[in-house]
Order: structure tokens, then C-alpha cells, then sequence
């Protein structure tokens, strides 16, 4: 079961990434990319570039409940990105 506080992470880390990255405009576009996000931690990245059409995501982090809950995450809330 997905914790509230990592949920939160989540979001908050979400927001970052999309406010920084809409600063590039169409200079950043993941469209057709293999993502490799070292250090995903939560996940954040790596959800963002998948719903922007990279053709597929990989996120690594060291710490596993990081992984465990990025995963579980996609799987509930994100279900259409399983298997990018």
C-alpha cells in the first residue's frame, strides 16, 4: 500500500520537474526517447518523461523502498505506463 507521505514526494518532486522542464519548452521532448533516470528516487522523472511519450523508461535508484514504491505507484496510478 502506497504511503501518504511518499505520495506526497511524489507530487511535490512532479511539480518541480514539470515546472523546470516547461521552461525549455520544445527544446526537452521525450517523444520517442530511451530514459535512463539514475537516482529516480520516487520517481518523478521517470513517470514525466513516460506520460511524454518516451518510447521507454528506466529508473535505478540504491535505496529499494524508493524502486518499491515508484513501481507500486505506476501500477495505481499510472497503469497505462506499465511496461514503458
Amino acid at each position: 500500500m502506497l504511503k501518504e507521505r511518499d505520495l506526497e514526494i511524489f507530487k511535490d518532486d512532479f511539480a518541480r520537474v514539470s515546472k523546470f522542464l516547461s521552461r525549455f519548452k520544445e527544446q526537452v521532448s521525450f517523444e520517442g526517447l530511451k530514459v535512463l533516470d539514475l537516482g529516480c528516487g520516487h520517481g518523478s522523472l521517470s513517470v514525466y518523461a513516460a506520460l511524454k511519450a518516451a518510447k521507454s523508461v528506466l529508473g535505478f535508484d540504491i535505496n529499494p523502498n524508493r524502486i518499491n514504491f515508484a513501481k507500486e505507484n505506476v501500477q495505481v496510478n499510472y497503469p497505462q505506463l506499465e511496461g514503458k
